[in-house]
């Protein structure tokens, strides 16, 4: 099972991605293959791994000199010792490899999101604002820099600088650690692609308010 990337994770070229697997099998040894793919390329991470049998393993990728897509998947293919050997593949969620963040305005890129996608049909309005987080433009970014999640309390709805510990950045991909209930919008199309790199773009900029 490939836990890692998930869904909508999204990585900078400066950064290294996690690949996090574990291989379980009636035999104690395999021997594994980690790549990534972007469904044209197939990109070898670490060949010849040797794992144990329900052993969680966590490969490291380097992203410095890939090219940028919002299309890869992490693949783990593992052989045991049988005779004849046996093999089997995991693959992770879809996640991005993007450039260096861009720079963002609050007021006239994120928050136009939050009134399209966020406030109409009375969920986070200034009215009855579900989980208690009103998005109008008044006091939207108050309301969400620094402030723990309802949900997950540990986690800040945005930690400036960390996109990938902000639990806005899990509602709004689906997935992420301690996140519990569905993806947000609820009742609106999901942001694309480009949308939630702006959001994580202008995480990563500090949040600013600007």
């Amino acid at each position: 099972m490939v836990s890692g990337p998930r869904t909508g994770e999204a990585f900078y070229m400066t950064q290294t991605a996690r690949v996090l697997w574990t291989v379980t099998d009636d035999g104690a040894s395999l021997v594994c293959d980690v790549v990534a793919t972007d469904g044209a390329n197939t990109i070898p991470i670490a060949l010849d791994v040797a794992a144990l049998s329900g052993a969680a393993t966590m490969t490291p990728w380097t992203l410095a000199t890939v090219s940028p897509s919002d299309g890869y998947v992490a693949q783990v293919t593992c052989t045991d010792a049988s005779s004849p050997p046996q093999s089997g593949t995991g693959s992770s969620g879809i996640f991005a490899v993007t450039g260096p963040p861009q720079a963002v305005s609050y007021a006239s890129q994120i928050q136009p999101l939050w009134a399209a996608k966020c406030v109409t049909n009375a969920c986070h309005d200034n009215v009855t604002p579900q989980a208690r987080l009103n998005l109008t433009a008044a006091v939207s970014h108050a309301a969400l820099v620094g402030v723990a999640s309802q949900q997950c309390p540990s986690t800040q709805l945005v930690n400036p600088g960390a996109p990938e510990q902000s639990y806005l950045m899990f509602k709004l991909q689906g997935s992420g650690p301690c996140m519990t209930g569905s993806r947000m919008p609820k009742t609106a199309p999901a942001f694309s692609p480009a949308q939630l790199q702006l959001v994580r773009d202008w995480i990563t900029n500090g949040a600013p308010n600007n």
